[in-house]
């Protein structure tokens, strides 16, 4: 295990099945090959008996279509509801789906099950339709709208993690405005953007109108600008409120200061709780905190009463 000992990272497939124009996955992963379900859930057993783990992380190259390649259907919405189920589990986090994978028994799982984490991450990867269209999405701007509305408004206090891609080629300034726009409009609670990255072997390696790399870096500078003052935004809604905070580890400058996660934080990529105790606490433990203070990504907060 190359984790701590209280959350796992599980993978439940290999391979996809979608075909991005800027992605070899499929070229050196191969097509979507998923583990059977009885096997998933047996490895979650385990980590739970065998290493205390109290919060697992689904992930594969496209967990939206788990299952499509064994069962003639996705069962992602079904692997999600058995994994609740076992015992010791506080958190499921489920990451890297294609919206098109959105079902709706998706969605009511990751609303009904307590144990699911109220948070998806769903690459949307640009905003604008040509694009998108030339990224071989499948998708348009209007439908990931809509299924961000869908989610929202099933899933009440659902945080949203994507990711977007600038520098794309054939990204003009109007379609890089298009994403700019979207993202500021919909106000993802996460956010990951990535320099088009040119792979030789992918249909987009030979696609003309390639974007300079001053450009594409620009434009990168701009976005997470915008994503910074949103996630500004963002943090200020958790200030006065108390949340549980699953404590990751100490904070080594102070002895007095613990750095954990919400709900709404996944490792690694997401923010940090730095909680302030008196008494110290234990990685892996669940402690309620009142945020007292917001920083552009991060949390403050103390141990409530």
């Amino acid at each position: 295990p190359l984790t701590a000992s209280h959350y796992a990272y599980l993978k439940i497939s290999e391979g996809c099945l979608k075909g991005c124009s800027f992605c070899i996955i499929p070229k050196i992963k191969g097509p979507l090959s998923s583990r059977p379900l009885e096997a998933v859930v047996e490895e979650a057993t385990q980590l739970v008996q065998e290493r205390g783990i109290k919060e697992l992380i689904v992930v594969g190259q496209d967990t939206s279509d788990y299952g499509v390649d064994l069962y003639g259907q996705p069962r992602i919405a079904e692997l999600l509801g058995r994994l609740s189920k076992v015992g010791g589990l506080r958190w499921i986090r489920l990451l890297y789906c294609h919206p098109r994978g959105i079902t709706r028994d998706l969605i009511e799982t990751i609303r009904d099950e307590p144990a699911i984490c109220k948070y998806l991450d769903m690459a949307i990867e640009h905003a604008d339709d040509g694009v998108l269209e030339r990224m071989n999405r499948g998708i348009t701007q209007a439908t990931l709208r809509q299924h961000v509305r869908t989610l929202r408004d099933e899933i009440p206090g659902i945080a949203l993690r994507t990711s977007v891609i600038t520098g794309f080629p054939g990204e003009t300034e109007a379609a890089f405005e298009h994403l700019l726009g979207f993202l500021q409009e919909i106000q993802f609670e996460r956010l990951g953007a990535f320099r088009y990255s040119r792979e030789e072997g992918s249909a987009s390696y030979r696609f003309p109108d390639q974007v300079p790399a001053e450009v594409t870096e620009a434009r990168y500078d701009r976005l997470m600008r915008a994503q910074q003052e949103i996630s500004v935004q963002i943090n200020a809604r958790w200030l006065g409120t108390t949340c549980d905070v699953l404590i990751d580890e100490a904070d080594p400058s102070d002895p007095t200061v613990f750095l954990g996660r919400t709900r709404a934080d996944c490792p690694e990529v997401d923010g940090t709780v730095f909680v302030h105790s008196k008494d110290p606490l234990a990685p892996g433990t669940f402690v309620p905190v009142k945020i007292t203070d917001t920083y552009e990504y991060d949390l403050v907060g103390t141990v409530a009463d």
